[in-house]
């Protein structure tokens, strides 16, 4: 049997034949120093480090193991990339060679241990670890980040303290902010007891708001604060599919994507539900083969915005609920304290983020599930206003105010009030619960429509007879009986007129306003067959004195009996053609 084998006193490689022949020096030395292992991705394929003597340097590079030593050609091919070369006629056992240095390498316990995970990892039967760049494990080895990109930390813990000091704890809306900061830890945490998936949290505001400042800060808790697509605080200059790559193992260390409002990304919506899953989606790769899909993500990424992301975003019930929005907030006091905090934190950073989950090692898993129920029920009890999103959102609120709790707790900041944190998110919660549903946008949309499309419904009395025809293209009609309207629109066209605005939930929609009495409804169906239009209608019913009327209402009708028209009168200006605006759908007119 032929074999390669390493002469010491050459560093190079002695090729001996099946007759014990040798001959010297075929190639330079090499050999597998040690075995790479992903501690966050066991399934990965072997990856090994080479070290080649060339001369007067050693040289080290990574390969995949078996993809290099598949083949005779593949082997020539990996290595003579790296300036290795080998005759043809010795690759085999080249091949043989490199198999045996592994397991030695193995068998010598020579690992490499790395991760991609940023955050909680799980372990099997284990405690969950977190790993902020490059880490010491339970067993005493050392883990190195598989991404140099990022940096964890720089200036003095005691020198950031008096900047907390100063510029942070002293100020309501950025002490605001340092709880957002660190909730992404116990939204990873407790993602599945809880069920709060990733939490979304959208600070909009105008430009001197302190958005960007403010998650610059939230950054800087965590490591290097710099706006950088390979870093904490990343930009929408990227497509969907590499913006979700990005966050693959990021679980508990909070992200930024800064300026959505000048960002390429179009599709807010499908962004958001995917942000959202905390996993990237499965793709197929050539030969019918699942794509690997990467690692999950959970904690909290931030989206900085001028607009709230919502309102570029298909109106659905899902993505109210999984969005938080600061709406405005102003969070840091002036220019020149936005610009402190800027100057500051570009060199000093990663202290308080790694001091917080390392107190936090003293609380057991199920003390923190028990307190985040009796937090939650504290939540619960101060929504005095509910809906069917209440339960989904107070979890998430329930996360912000036991991070609240434990901040204080734990970094011994008393400057640090739950109860005022607490009070401003039930105020904020309170003020949208009665507006958030999305059948009262869609009827906010309906409304307007038909007031600046009156002239396209025929007026109606109660029995149905003509008062007022309709000018050019016929929406519907509307039908004055006392003190109430009711307004009836072909479904094909209020279906038209949502869509048009990014409203889809239709269903639920029309359930919401069939309970709130805006629409009727025929047996178990909310389309209504209309005889004078010969086709499926809703109608809308509005009463003059409620809140629901319509700025527009004014009956036609002064007298049933000698049917005197008077026009409706309308605050909207017509300076535009509204039939040019209105274009109706050819299939719905037919």
């Amino acid at each position: 049997m032929s074999y390669l084998v390493k002469n010491l006193s050459t560093n190079m490689m002695d090729y001996v034949d099946s007759k014990g022949n040798v001959y010297p020096s075929v190639c330079n030395g090499i050999w597998v120093k040690s075995i790479i292992k992903f501690i966050d991705k066991p399934d990965l394929e072997t990856r090994v480090v080479l070290e080649i003597y060339q001369p007067n340097k050693i040289v080290e590079f990574v390969v995949n193991l078996a993809s290099t030593i598949k083949s005779q050609e593949s082997i020539i091919e990996t290595l003579t990339k790296r300036e290795f070369f080998i005759s043809f006629k010795f690759a085999n056992a080249l091949r043989d060679y490199l198999t045996y240095s592994a397991q030695e390498a193995q068998n010598q316990n020579r690992y490499q241990y790395f991760h991609e995970t940023l955050g909680y990892l799980k372990q099997e039967n284990e405690n969950p670890i977190f790993l902020l760049g490059d880490s010491i494990l339970p067993n005493g080895h050392k883990s190195i980040f598989d991404d140099t990109n990022i940096k964890f930390k720089s200036g003095s813990e005691k020198d950031y303290n008096n900047f907390m000091e100063d510029m942070i704890l002293s100020c309501k809306s950025m002490r605001f902010a340092l709880v957002l900061g660190l909730s992404s830890v116990m939204a990873s945490y407790l993602k599945d007891y809880a069920d709060v998936g990733t939490m979304l949290i959208n600070l909009s505001g105008a430009s001197s708001s302190g958005k960007t400042t403010t998650a610059m800060f939230i950054a800087s808790l965590w490591g290097e604060p710099k706006i950088s697509n390979l870093g904490l605080v990343r930009t929408f200059n990227s497509t969907l599919n590499a913006l979700m790559f990005s966050l693959r193992g990021i679980s508990g260390v909070p992200i930024t994507l800064d300026d959505a409002t000048t960002g390429g990304l179009k599709n807010r919506t499908e962004m958001i539900y995917q942000l959202a899953q905390s996993e990237p989606k499965n793709r197929m790769a050539s030969g019918s083969e699942r794509s690997e899909q990467g690692l999950s993500w959970s904690g909290a990424i931030f989206i900085t915005s001028e607009t709230p992301v919502i309102s570029d975003s298909e109106s659905r019930m899902g993505i109210v609920s999984r969005i938080i929005d600061t709406d405005g907030l102003i969070f840091t006091q002036s220019a020149k304290h936005a610009e402190e905090i800027k100057r500051f934190i570009g060199s000093n950073y990663g202290h308080i983020g790694r001091k917080y989950v390392e107190a936090l090692k003293s609380k057991k898993k199920a003390d923190l599930e028990q307190f985040y129920e009796k937090c939650k029920e504290e939540v619960l009890n101060k929504l005095v206003l509910k809906d069917n999103l209440t339960s989904r959102i107070s979890s998430k609120l329930t996360i912000l105010y036991m991070t609240a709790k434990l901040g204080q707790e734990l970094l011994k900041y008393n400057e640090l009030d739950p109860d005022e944190i607490l009070e401003y998110l039930i105020s904020k919660d309170q003020k949208e619960v009665k507006q958030r549903h999305i059948g009262e946008k869609a009827l906010e949309v309906i409304k307007e429509f038909i007031t600046e499309s009156h002239r396209h419904f025929e007026k109606l009395d109660k029995h149905s007879i003509t008062h007022q025809v309709a000018s050019g293209l016929l929406y519907g009609h509307f039908r004055y009986i006392g003190e109430k309207v009711v307004v009836t629109i072909p479904t094909a066209k209020v279906e038209g007129v949502l869509k048009s605005n990014y409203i889809y939930d239709t269903r639920v929609i029309y359930k919401y306003w069939h309970d709130k009495g805006v629409i009727q409804k025929q047996k178990d169906r909310y389309s209504i067959s209309d005889s004078r239009l010969k086709l499926r209608t809703i109608k809308f019913e509005f009463t003059k004195d409620e809140e629901t009327l319509i700025p527009w209402y004014a009956s036609p009708i002064k007298d049933e009996q000698n049917s005197e028209i008077e026009t409706p009168v309308s605050d909207v200006k017509y300076e535009t053609d509204i039939d040019s605006i209105f274009i109706e759908d050819e299939d719905h007119e037919n």
